[in-house]
């Protein structure tokens, strides 16, 4: 079948695509999150028991991707069908919200109901406490911003086809609408900004949720000069230029500044990304050259890799602008949006994973200063109560402050040997990914502080070694005091 315009057809199935796309890609991360040893149930906080891998991803992904190409094929040979062509991608999406809204046990439950909790509290904002799940959700909004774009064109659409009766034109749901496409492209960055402001006004720390939230407020600014400069675009797309820089400002007033802003957005954005969702590029990296002294990924061409995709994709831009000038062949903006579109998405799914490894390194590393605050303070309450004699009391502290820098050079050499078998974690097939270790075998610590025995390996799990009569607990060589202290350190202390 032909169809009049190849443009309406790219926008009423671009999103079901990237969504697709999306949840592909998430599995994914799930798979790279498993092996480097992520402990992703503890980080989104999901139920212990919530069967949510990658295969139940993969698999929903497989039955979209099912459904949506038998609509394809229906749009295009709807006139042998006896069909309207238009009503195909209709179907898809009422097919597509059934099957993801289903009551039934299938295709992980918990995790559908997970995820409309998460999206829930994200309108809600700034309403609810934010917790990493939620604003790690809404950065995932950010990457997807295009289906909801062309969600807004559907429904559009649709109701103008449900009005007048006939089918509208190209371009008839994009120029009366030009604010409300503003709207519904500025929604994912507002409610960041939202976010972030709950953050400072529950923590009371300016730094980094306002940074934070001025990253987000410089997208805005992107959005709003990109629907100004649009719209004035084709309010005076007659006008004809002398081909200078002095006419080309003229013709469109909003270029000059949405070039600075945009460019301060994509620079603000990378470094962000970089330093503070990455942790990457410090100083005291060692071996590990513009990276962190600790990695939980066995290569470091990895964290080059991000490094560089992350820089390119975030000025996509300028790609996007010079690309039509390039190909030898005109290409259909709607296509090249499409393409840019699904780059975007495989940024953001690179980030996922440096983004995951940092939350599980901070967590550790708040995990070993609270240990260690507690052992000062058990051994300060038994200087205090064993101290008589000035000289005695010195002899103590000394004592102590050895026995304490023997305790931090243990811990040290356990979390090597820990990140050492971390890495060596090749294959889900392996005794360590197996739920048979007792629960007498992991040190009583793990028991207190909230943390589960029976998940996959992480940094606050015991790994499983070759026979279960032969486990040993990877940090009982480190002399413990347990105290009642230990039990406002669970897992939603937010350690």
């Amino acid at each position: 079948m032909v169809w009049d315009d190849i443009d309406i057809a790219v926008r009423l199935y671009r999103g079901s695509a990237l969504i697709i796309f999306f949840i592909f890609l998430i599995g994914l991360n799930l798979r790279g999150w498993r092996n480097a040893g992520c402990d992703y149930k503890e980080i989104f906080q999901l139920d212990k028991n919530a069967q949510i891998t990658e295969y139940h991803l993969w698999g929903l992904a497989a039955i979209l991707g099912c459904m949506w190409t038998v609509s394809v094929l229906g749009f295009l040979y709807a006139k042998t069908l006896d069909m309207e062509p238009y009503m195909m991608p209709l179907f898809l999406a009422l097919f597509s919200l059934l099957f993801m809204l289903n009551p039934t046990n299938t295709f992980s439950r918990s995790g559908r109901a997970w995820a409309l909790g998460i999206l829930c509290r994200i309108f809600l904002a700034p309403f609810c406490a934010v917790n990493f799940a939620d604003f790690w959700m809404a950065d995932q909004l950010m990457s997807i911003g295009q289906v909801l774009l062309d969600l807004k064109y559907c429904v559009c659409f649709y109701l103008t086809r449900l009005v007048t009766g006939t089918w509208p034109g190209g371009s008839d749901c994009l120029d009366p609408g030009w604010w409300v496409v503003g709207v519904v492209a500025a929604l994912p960055a507002w409610f960041r900004v939202l976010q972030c402001i709950r953050n400072f006004r529950d923590s009371g720390a300016w730094f980094p949720h306002l940074a934070n939230a001025g990253k987000y407020l410089t997208s805005l600014a992107v959005v709003a000069l990109n629907v100004l400069k649009t719209n004035y675009k084709s309010n005076n797309s007659n006008s004809n230029g002398n081909g200078n820089s002095s006419s080309i400002l003229k013709d469109d007033p909003f270029l000059l500044a949405w070039l600075v802003v945009i460019v301060t957005s994509s620079l603000y954005g990378y470094v962000w990304d970089v330093k503070m969702d990455w942790r990457l590029m410090q100083q005291n990296a060692g071996d590990n050259r513009l990276l962190r002294h600790t990695l939980l990924y066995r290569h470091r061409a990895y964290y080059y890799f991000a490094l560089v995709v992350d820089l390119v994709l975030r000025f996509g831009w300028l790609i996007s602008m010079g690309l039509p000038h390039l190909l030898p062949v005109q290409i259909s903006p709607e296509v090249c949006l499409t393409i840019f579109s699904a780059l975007e998405i495989f940024r953001r799914f690179v980030w996922n994973f440096f983004r995951l490894e940092n939350e599980q390194l901070t967590k550790f590393q708040k995990f070993h200063a609270h240990l260690t605050a507690v052992d000062i303070d058990n051994n300060e309450q038994q200087t205090d109560d064993s101290c008589d004699e000035d000289d005695s009391c010195e002899r103590q502290l000394r004592r102590h402050s050895e026995l304490l820098q023997r305790h931090e050079q243990l811990l040290e050499e356990q979390r090597r040997r820990v990140m050492e078998r971390q890495r060596r974690l090749s294959s889900p097939a392996m005794h360590c990914f197996r739920p048979y270790l007792p629960s007498s075998v992991c040190p009583s610590v793990f028991s207190d502080v909230g943390y589960s025995i029976d998940r996959k390996p992480s940094l606050f799990s015991c790994s499983t070694p070759s026979t279960p009569s032969q486990s040993t607990p990877l940090l009982q060589e480190r002399p413990l005091i347990l105290g009642s202290s230990y039990g406002a350190c669970g897992t939603g202390s937010g350690l």
